[in-house]
């Protein structure tokens, strides 16, 4: 949320700086040229000098780009942000200058992989509080740049929310903060104040500003010297700012698929994280969340149900109740009424740029003893507010402007509270109760569920079945855990759920628990385990994606392939690798790498051996034909990561030595194997020549193209890039 007072912003001056053909890796250095641009307004002039990027160069990696901005006479007109935009598309705003510099100057984190591939532009306007209400003209430079964006940014780890053991003195410290990621030096000492807690975990209550955008994600929230710093403790809850931006899809991308709601156990307490926003419709169209029927209502309603006996706290993005004038969301009375309702101990919100800790409340509002009790922490750092109403129902409240988090030191039985400012001008603590339901007179759990089973549908997913629990007063539904993490919470009549958060190639186990209408609860099944296969790619997208050159045989010798390598220091080298994980019968792995026993197919010829040593390793795509469709060019690293791979199954194989010598090296059109593995082998040659991006020449891809449309276009295991 954005609060300030009235005041005509205008855009007075764009400076834009272009790149091309100068490959920068990382962070590249700062140039010494700039592109300015000024305008002159009624009394003043403003000016923005933007770094100019080389021209004819490729921009890659990441790097700071900074504008600096002029006012003169000083001081006639305030700055209020700079605003940065690629051909003509927002990325960031920066509102505050970095400190200690003689002009005002404003940043950003350029990072290439997210620009589109082509000519751009990048632009800087400076945005001023003008007075007089004119309306300034724009100026701006042009150029022309290429932006590298070969495989985009690499996705984020899946999310799995963050957890931690009570500590020695039986408690785990929860810092609590929102509204903040902006880069200013009041977010800036906010993470310093958060550092010094030195929290298990943290609930950054969501805003990310102005507009939630990727590079705002990566120049205020990832900057290692602010909010970073915590991005592998932090259980995020979505703000209306990053719905800014396509459906907040930069948020879900950071957080590697953050869900919009879920839940997670800290220290004996149980959490629920929100989407208190009305962007968010599920896809049934209900288009507020926070109404029963509607899928988080009813998921927040089961998963409350089967946490009675825990003691909760609730946090979301936006309060049910606050101080600050127009911040009230009634649109979350039914959420607040079924917290009181389940003894949830405690709601946390920003949104509202101030501290509030509310009395106890009960279920409509009222002050209550033994109530809900709401903290509001807007206060990360972004234009921190003081006006405030007059609600008697606000126990302690901030009532000056300044930046300041909360610390939760959550024990067995209670949480002890602490807040502070940043300047230390304000402090609240104290310590809230844990609220528990009246105790169950059920004490039974039901049985253990049984006849627990998984299956692997697709890469991506997996289904999940078991016999019904039983229970003396009824079962109340069902928890399953993958890998111990609770994924999902189902009513009584599930006997079966689909995962769908999963990762290719991976194997999973879960366990199944029934739970009561009191609260108690199973032991865990017996796990069940699947593997998620591969992903598949057909071939022929595959091959039409192949570049087409002539060969080039000239200047090839055996040596320049370097050889096989012990790549892990284990001892055996790439090819001993390969024989152990293509046996049908695992070999005995004795000194200096020996293999002795074992059973191998050849699929060359279909031979079985019983020997290593009448098998060989054998690259799908022989260095020579690599040399003759691209490598010639490569580093000599780069072919020797090549004849090493092990990061596809497809690029090297153990065959027999008789067939290795009747292939001598040629390619398909010269030499197949046996009729049976044919399609196989040549759907493999077209993948690995463009995991290593390696051309095709006119007769071969004749050949590639009839053979494998006679093959029915066979499917292959998705491989991926090797060389960028």
């Amino acid at each position: 949320m954005r609060h300030g007072g009235l005041r005509r912003v205008v855009p007075v001056v764009a400076a834009a700086a272009l790149v091309a053909g100068l490959t920068v890796s990382g962070a590249a250095p700062a140039t010494a040229a700039a592109t300015c641009g000024s305008y002159i307004g009624t009394g003043y002039t403003v000016s923005v000098c933007l770094d100019q990027l080389l021209d004819g160069s490729t921009l890659t990696g990441s790097r700071q780009v900074t504008a600096a901005v002029t006012v003169t006479p000083a001081g006639a007109v305030p700055v209020d942000r700079v605003a940065f935009s690629w051909n003509g598309g927002y990325l960031l705003a920066d509102h505050d200058p970095d400190p200690g510099t003689g002009t005002g100057t404003y940043r950003m984190t350029l990072r290439s992989e997210r620009l589109t591939n082509g000519t751009g532009t990048l632009s800087a306007r400076a945005f001023v509080d003008d007075p007089g209400g004119t309306t300034p003209g724009t100026t701006s430079s042009t150029g022309t740049s290429t932006a590298s964006n070969v495989s985009g940014v690499p996705p984020a780890d899946p999310f799995v929310p963050r957890t931690a053991a009570p500590g020695p003195d039986g408690r785990v410290r929860l810092a609590v903060v929102g509204d903040g990621a902006d880069g200013s030096p009041e977010s800036l000492g906010v993470t310093a104040q958060i550092a010094a807690m030195d929290p298990d975990v943290f609930a950054y209550l969501g805003d990310v500003y102005d507009n939630g955008t990727p590079f705002e994600y990566d120049t205020w929230y990832d900057d290692p010297a602010g909010y970073g710093q915590f991005r592998g403790i932090t259980n995020p809850a979505i703000g209306n700012h990053e719905y800014r931006t396509d459906g907040a899809a930069p948020y879900f991308a950071y957080w590697g698929g953050a869900p919009h709601y879920y839940s997670y156990d800290l220290g004996g307490w149980h959490l629920v994280v929100l989407d208190s926003t009305t962007d968010f419709a599920d896809a049934t169209g209900v288009a507020s969340q926070l109404v029963p029927g509607s899928a988080q209502y009813d998921w927040l309603a089961q998963d409350l149900a089967a946490h009675q006996g825990s003691c909760t706290i609730a946090y979301m993005h936006h309060p049910r109740y606050s101080n600050v004038v127009d911040v009230n969301r009634d649109g979350l009375a039914q959420v607040w009424q079924l917290l009181v309702d389940q003894n949830v101990t405690m709601v946390l919100a920003g949104h509202a740029h101030t501290y509030e800790r509310w009395r106890p409340l009960d279920r409509n509002g009222a002050a209550a003893p033994g109530g809900l009790t709401q903290f509001v922490v807007g206060t990360g750092g972004r234009d921190i507010i003081n006006q405030k109403g007059n609600d008697l129902r606000v126990a302690v409240e901030t009532t000056q402007a300044a930046a300041g988090a909360l610390r939760l030191d959550l024990g067995p039985d209670d949480a002890a509270f602490g807040y502070a400012t940043t300047d230390n001008t304000f402090t609240d603590s104290g310590t809230v109760p844990c609220r528990h339901p009246a105790p169950p007179p059920d004490t039974t759990p039901p049985s253990v569920p049984t006849g627990v089973a998984a299956r692997a549908v697709s890469p991506t997913s997996a289904d999940l079945s078991w016999t019904a629990s039983a229970d003396a007063v009824g079962v109340a539904g069902y928890t399953v855990r993958r890998g111990g993490v609770a994924v999902a919470n189902l009513p009584a009549a599930a006997t079966s759920y689909r995962d769908p958060a999963l990762a290719a190639e991976r194997r999973y186990a879960w366990t199944v628990e029934a739970f009561d209408t009191a609260g108690n609860r199973s032991l865990a099944s017996t796990a069940a385990t699947a593997t998620t296969p591969y992903v598949r790619r057909s071939s022929r997208s595959l091959l039409a994606a192949l570049r087409r050159a002539p060969e080039r045989d000239r200047g090839f010798i055996a040596s320049s392939f370097p050889g096989w390598r012990d790549a892990d220091g284990d001892g055996c080298s790439t090819a001993a690798e390969v024989l152990v994980a293509e046996a049908l019968r695992p070999p005995r792995v004795g000194s200096g790498c020996a293999l002795t026993g074992g059973r191998w197919h050849s699929p060359y010829d279909g031979r079985y051996r019983t020997r290593s040593s009448t098998m060989v390793v054998d690259h799908v795509v022989p260095p020579r034909e690599a040399w003759r469709s691209g490598a010639r060019a490569w580093r000599p690293a780069l072919r020797r990561q090549l004849g090493n791979d092990l990061g596809y199954p497809a690029t090297l194989v153990a065959v027999t030595k008789a067939s290795v010598v009747a292939k001598a090296g040629r390619e398909p059109q010269d030499w197949l194997p046996r009729p049976a593995y044919r399609c196989t082998y040549v759907a493999d040659w077209v993948a690995v020549k463009w995991r290593w991006r390696l051309a095709v020449d006119p007769a071969e891809l004749r050949f590639l193209t009839r053979t494998l449309r006679g093959c029915g276009w066979p499917q292959v295991r998705a491989p991926g890039r090797a060389v960028p």
